[in-house]
This record gives C-alpha cells, sequence and structure tokens, in this order.
C-alpha cells in the first residue's frame, strides 16, 4: 500500500489561517502571552508576536524572549505563508515536523528551548536562510550534504549530534556555521569549503585526526578548533580570529 503525504501538506489549503493557528498551539498550555483577552482568541489579527499581509495571511510568527511559553508547537499546521518563525528562549519540547514546515519559510529559530530528537536537514524548505536550534536536546545525526542551497546560516551548537559530518557539500552562499558543544567525531575535510564562509565553529567536539587547514577560504575570518582532536598546523597573518586551545592543531604566524 502506498504511504499517505505528512497530514499537514494534505490539509492544510483546506483550512483557514484561524483555524490552522488555533491548531499550532493546542497543546501550549498557558497562552495568556499569545491571547491577552479571551475575546482576541478567534481573532489571529489580534494575537500577540503575530504579522499579518495585506491578505491577513500569517507571515510571521515572533513569540521569543518574554512569552515564556512551555509545552509544545504543532509545526505541521503552520500556514504556507510564513516566512519568519522565532521561538527562542523558551521551554518548549517535543520533536519537529521537519518535512510539515511551511515551504516558503526563510528563517526558523528555536534556539534556548527544550525541543528533542532528530533535526532531518534533508527535508528544509529549499527557501530556508537560516536555521538555529542551539541549545536545545536534540540527538541525532546530522546530514550537511542535503542543506537548502539558499542557507546561509547554521547553527546546531550546544546539543548531543553525533557521528561524521561531510563539509565537502554546503551551500554555496553559506556564511556561519557553528557545529560546537555537540558529541561529533571523526575527521574533517576543510578543502572544499564553500568560498563566501566567513565563520565556521567545530569546537568541543571530538573531531579528530591530521587536517588540512591549507585551502581555506579568504573569507573565513573566524575559525575554532579548540577542545578538539584535531592536528595539523594553520597559518595566520594575524588578520583573522582562529582559535585552536586545547587541540593538536598548531597556530603558526606568516
Amino acid at each position: 500500500a502506498c504511504s499517505e503525504p505528512p497530514v499537514g501538506k494534505v490539509n492544510k489549503s483546506l483550512l483557514s489561517q484561524q483555524v490552522l493557528m488555533e491548531m499550532v498551539i493546542e497543546r501550549i498550555p498557558q497562552q495568556e502571552s499569545l491571547i491577552l483577552n479571551e475575546d482576541h482568541r478567534k481573532d489571529i489579527s489580534k494575537w500577540q508576536g503575530i504579522t499579518l499581509n495585506t491578505s491577513n495571511e500569517v507571515t510571521r510568527i515572533q513569540w521569543g524572549h518574554y512569552f515564556n511559553l512551555c509545552g509544545e508547537v504543532q509545526f505541521e499546521w503552520v500556514p504556507d505563508s510564513v516566512i519568519h518563525i522565532q521561538l527562542d528562549s523558551n521551554e518548549l519540547t517535543g520533536t519537529i515536523s521537519w518535512e510539515g514546515l511551511p515551504n516558503t519559510l526563510e528563517s526558523l529559530c528555536l534556539s534556548s528551548n527544550q525541543f528533542f530528537g532528530t533535526v532531518n536537514l534533508s527535508v528544509l524548505p529549499y527557501t530556508l536562510k537560516s536555521l538555529d536550534v542551539y541549545n536545545n536536546r536534540f540527538d541525532s545525526s546530522l546530514d550537511l550534504t542535503k542543506l537548502p542551497e539558499s542557507m546561509m546560516k547554521l547553527n546546531v551548537s550546544r546539543n548531543s549530534f553525533s557521528g561524521c559530518i561531510d563539509l565537502t557539500h554546503l551551500p554555496s552562499f553559506m556564511v556561519i556555521l557553528d557545529l560546537s558543544e555537540n558529541r561529533l567525531s571523526g575527521p574533517i575535510n576543510l578543502t572544499r569549503l564553500p568560498t563566501g564562509i566567513r565563520m565556521l565553529y567545530l569546537d568541543s567536539n571530538s573531531f579528530c585526526g591530521e587536517t588540512d587547514f591549507g585551502k581555506l577560504p579568504a573569507t573565513l575570518t573566524t575559525l575554532s578548533v579548540s577542545y578538539t582532536d584535531l592536528s595539523g598546523e594553520l597559518f595566520t597573518d594575524g588578520q583573522q580570529s582562529y582559535m585552536v586551545c586545547d587541540s593538536n592543531v598548531n597556530l603558526r604566524h606568516r
């Protein structure tokens, strides 16, 4: 028998924006910071942190910092019109339906929450430019070879990601990549990084082995390999911020 597509992809277009947003927050127990007055519940234009376009479609969800949210967000019901989601610095938990995200999403910030499970980087919206899952409880492997070509920033720091990684097929527009403070391991190939990358954080992982630092892009001004078992010689002319403490990498000045 054929498997059915994710429920969100099947039914979202049949539901109103109002109904979809009510389903998004259905598993968030305290909603007072989102809906200040119960009379506003049936009018999302009066919800806090919501931006609508001229067609009364939700384009931005900004529930970060002071909203103090807990519970679960049902991402599969987020309207397809949404291009920006910011949920940082709450106590939200649960797993993420990565394949159910809006197909025109450009920015997703989930940092400093309690989300867990896998991060499926191979099914992200092709429009996504920035993904930040810093400081959560994700613990899957990371496939960096199938990221959206539009991706410019990826921050997966301070989780429990494990396994080896491939840095030879990153998106050509990638500017910032932060893999620090995880359980990643194995050798690292830095000879085919994107030509415009500026910041790369590999520190506080179990990466190991002799590493060729001779083909780093000229744009790479910040590189951290501290607290790893990487080795090799890294040359600097003093214009870069290269961090190698508690590693086997030798920093040489030209």
